[in-house]
């Protein structure tokens, strides 16, 4: 069976809603995906059994499938990929209608859980809805600020005219020291963390600017008709920002800090490229000593 940095990998941006069970039906990985179209976010339903009352499957007729007729049960029983329609429990409490696919998982030729897939069924006329879709997988659902995926649509900053796109400006921007504060204080602090430096960039970059949560704690600054000068002034002005300001909790008050990589694109340079390049920019900041801004041409 593959590691789970590959299944995550793999699954990760999918625009269909994925998760995985043990042969108890254990849930063990989770996407970003389902956490949109469920409501609940993956540190909620990971460890739990998929029939603990969390989606509490419901066929067409109203019966409930968890422990009568669920497709991923079956899939691990009979060893059979299945297909059916059925209504997801939000945890908003109202019921969605989902098209589920499973299939079982295999070692050595022998099952040890199962994969779901799953997306919601919209009807065709239903643009708004279907609109509202689209924008959630967009969005991180932690910071409220655009994921990664933005990267592969049309987002009008991405569709900018040929000079405005070659003066597009990079700011690659990390966390410093991230993970002791997870490891010190915990997840939920480091939620904070993250929250408020997104909100910290929304506030401070320009109208038509695109932020964007990279991944991790890797946040990403698409600022297009941007020179050298405004680019550099832009990120000084973020990290200055950010290192004053504090979280409090309980008696403490905790200040953290951010290392930014800033380039220019390249005329006629691949967007991917120049994001590689302000990211080498960022870690040239953390050899330099962390909470500082390096441009790299």
């Amino acid at each position: 069976m593959i590691t789970f940095e590959e299944f995550d990998r793999i699954f990760k941006h999918f625009n269909e809603g994925v998760y995985l069970v043990d042969k108890n039906r254990k849930i063990l990985y989770y996407n970003e995906a389902a956490e949109h179209f469920s409501g609940f976010d993956r540190q909620y339903v990971t460890g739990r059994h998929c029939f603990d009352n969390i989606f509490n499957h419901m066929a067409e007729d109203g019966s409930l499938l968890c422990f009568n007729g669920c497709p991923l049960h079956r899939s691990i029983q009979e060893n059979i990929d299945t297909e059916a329609y059925v209504y997801l429990r939000h945890k908003d409490g109202f019921r969605l209608k989902v098209h589920v696919k499973t299939m079982p998982m295999l070692e050595n030729g022998e099952v040890i859980g199962a994969l779901e897939v799953f997306s919601p069924v919209i009807p065709q006329e239903d643009t708004q809805v279907i609109h509202f879709y689209k924008q959630q997988l967009l969005m991180d659902p932690l910071t409220k600020v655009h994921n990664r995926k933005i990267l592969e649509t049309g987002d009008p900053v991405l569709e900018l005219n040929q000079g405005e796109m070659q003066r597009m400006g990079v700011i690659f921007i990390d966390i410093d020291n991230f993970k002791s504060y997870n490891d010190t204080y915990g997840h939920e602090f480091g939620d904070r963390i993250l929250i408020n430096i997104a909100k910290t960039l929304t506030n401070a970059v320009h109208l038509n600017d695109l932020v964007i949560r990279y991944g991790g704690e890797e946040f990403l600054i698409l600022s297009p008709d941007s020179s050298k000068e405004k680019l550099t002034i832009l990120a000084e002005k973020i990290r200055v920002l950010v290192e004053n300001t504090k979280i409090e909790r309980d008696e403490l008050s905790l200040n953290y800090q951010i290392s930014l990589g800033v380039t220019l694109r390249h005329y006629k340079e691949p967007l991917v490229a120049a994001i590689n390049r302000a990211d080498q920019a960022m870690y040239k900041s953390k050899f330099l000593g962390k909470n500082r801004v390096t441009y790299l041409e």
